[in-house]
């Protein structure tokens, strides 16, 4: 296929990761592909990297969407990802940041994407690598037909990350981090933090692709933002911080800093999200409006779940596998995130009676959502760091059998684990 890389002269890339768009154009069967489209950071001119002793240090992902012709061989397909698979492979590249994550669907599936944020940046910000051009057959997505539970997801998906990729480490040593693992995690934070403008912006008015220009527009109005007003002058100069680490301007370290700055911004994010509730009362409205307030009903999940839980029938009862089904999932997920962030910082501080019973309400919102049988075993007796370790693990498990997006990365985390 044709590689149509101009942009990356244009956003002054390294020769690294053009050479690299270009083997991965190269390694693109035609038979399969009619549009392979480039996606997040890297099609917007903010892909992350480093470069020490000479090395390059990609920190971003690269984010390809695939259509594909209607009919096409499923061996070709799997020759194609064998082939990409290797070529991230050859890059050396040992970081959490950094990875390939392709997705795949056809012209008709691309007409009926969904009126997510997602689908807005991918329109506005997305870039044909090669094959035709076929941005103009996404859906237009506006103010006016945003789907706004998915956009509260966005707090789901960034505390998660944060959790994902913290190292035991961290809580180990209360913070302290070796340099290398510091850059790392302060990265990952800065990264989660930048897309709090994603989700505070739209309610604001403004429907804005790409972390620069909502950072402009976060500036003119920021005096209008009720988040802006309770950190009291402290989350601008933090997301314009954030935003010199994203694109190589500020080396990331600090993590332990950083990581008290976005509690606090999530935290202040989820109590709006409550609308508004007494200060000991968030978690309840967050969990009764978990239908309103997010896609907790969506009919490939539910797909995905029951081929989970006819895979499993061995070893589930049929009733609470169907019970589990029908129960709202993500106001206790956003539940159990906040706390499990509230006791770290707990630990942190020294509060360890505080921390354990955060920690003792996270593993209980999990035991009431989880599909598998969640009792980890001796709880009690573990140490502070393993309780958190065997929690996220149990959690991620949780995901891979309610979320086909990250059932399919499981290899890939289970690595990263």
């Amino acid at each position: 296929m044709e590689p149509k890389l101009a942009f990356c002269a244009e956003y002054k890339y390294p020769p690294e990761l053009t050479d690299l768009l270009l083997r991965i154009v190269q390694a693109a069967d035609g038979k399969v592909v009619r549009s392979l489209i480039l996606l997040g950071s890297t099609s917007r001119g903010e892909f992350s990297w480093h470069s020490r002793d000479g090395r390059f240090l990609p920190l971003s992902d690269i984010e390809l969407l695939v259509v594909t012709h209607d009919h096409f061989s499923s061996r070709k397909q799997r020759d194609m990802m064998r082939r990409w698979e290797e070529i991230e492979t050859s890059t050396g590249v040992d970081s959490p940041s950094f990875h390939l994550d392709c997705s795949f669907l056809n012209l008709r599936k691309l007409r009926a994407l969904p009126t997510i944020f997602r689908t807005f940046e991918t329109k506005v910000t997305g870039k044909v690598i090669a094959g035709e051009n076929l941005l103009s057959e996404i859906p237009d997505v506006s103010l006016e037909t945003i789907d706004w539970r998915d956009l509260n997801e966005i707090l789901i998906w960034r505390l998660w990350s944060m959790w994902l990729y913290m190292p035991l480490q961290f809580i180990d040593r209360r913070g302290e981090l070796p340099p290398d693992l510091d850059r790392a995690f302060a990265y990952v934070i800065a990264r989660n933090l930048l897309d709090l403008p994603s989700w505070l912006l739209p309610r604001a008015g403004y429907l804005l692709a790409g972390f620069g220009p909502r950072l402009r527009k976060m500036t003119e109005i920021c005096d209008e933002l009720p988040l802006c007003k309770q950190m009291k002058g402290e989350l601008l100069p933090l997301l314009d911080r954030c935003y010199a680490i994203k694109m190589g301007r500020e080396e990331p370290q600090g993590a332990l800093a950083l990581y008290r700055q976005a509690c606090r911004a999530f935290r202040l994010c989820w109590r709006e999200l409550a609308g508004g509730q007494p200060a000991d009362d968030h978690e309840r409205p967050i969990k009764r409006n978990s239908r309103k307030l997010f896609v907790d009903w969506h009919w490939r999940r539910k797909g995905h779940e029951v081929r989970t839980i006819l895979k499993n029938l061995d070893h589930l009862w049929l009733g609470h596998s169907m019970l589990w089904m029908t129960r709202p999932k993500y106001g206790p997920m956003l539940n159990l995130l906040i706390r499990v962030h509230q006791a770290v910082e707990q630990h942190l501080d020294r509060n360890e009676d505080e921390a354990a019973d955060d920690l003792e309400a996270a593993y209980k919102h999990l035991r009431g959502f989880a599909l598998h049988d969640s009792v980890i075993p001796g709880w009690s007796a573990l140490l502070f760091a393993d309780k958190v370790a065997n929690l996220r693990r149990v959690f991620l498990h949780f995901m891979y059998d309610y979320f086909p997006s990250v059932a399919a990365k499981k290899d890939y985390l289970e690595n990263l684990l």
